[in-house]
């Protein structure tokens, strides 16, 4: 897909677009199975990270002791997140709350450098990820409902966008 560009833009409009009407449709079991995902991540790179430590005989003393440190701390917080599912969708929370900003930004940034066609919607994008991402991290009452609805409708939209800009820049390039 990379001397074809667009290609890659549909793919990733029309996955997130699935992605989005899967979480409207599943909004309890979407908090439930991304909650248990990321306590199943930190377990498993928790377990790879003490491999690597016990195992790499490239790496100092030191940075070994390091991986395993960080791999027992990776899977004692993932076997408490699996525990705790309750705390960890909050924590899921506020870390989409921290992305929705970024992501924000770097689209502001990236639409005050490029004129032309299509700049204006990723403005808009930018815009309403920031504001997304300040009302999750600000507004302690948002309910998760309200945020997986919120995530959803966003994922439709950046979806679609992604798809027009996509067809855009398709019909932009030589034949």
């Amino acid at each position: 897909m990379g001397a074809q560009p667009w290609k890659g833009m549909y793919t990733l409009g029309i996955m997130l677009i699935i992605l989005g009407v899967l979480i409207l449709a599943w909004p309890g079991a979407t908090l439930l199975v991304m909650a248990i995902l990321f306590g199943c991540y930190l377990v498993v790179t928790g377990v790879m990270g003490m491999v690597e430590g016990f195992s790499d005989r490239h790496e100092s003393t030191g940075m070994r002791v390091a991986y395993v440190i960080m791999g027992v701390l990776g899977v004692v917080l993932g076997l408490w997140c699996l525990r705790r599912v309750d705390v960890t969708v909050l924590i899921l929370a506020f870390l989409l709350s921290v992305f929705w900003i970024m992501r924000g930004i770097v689209d502001l940034s990236a639409a005050m450098s490029v004129s032309g066609p299509g700049s204006g919607w990723l403005a808009f994008a930018g815009i309403m990820s920031v504001i997304a991402g300040v009302l999750v991290l600000f507004w302690p009452g948002i309910t998760l409902a309200v945020l997986i609805t919120f995530a959803g409708a966003w994922l439709l939209i950046y979806g679609a966008m992604l798809i027009y800009g996509g067809y855009r820049l398709h019909k932009l390039a030589p034949r």
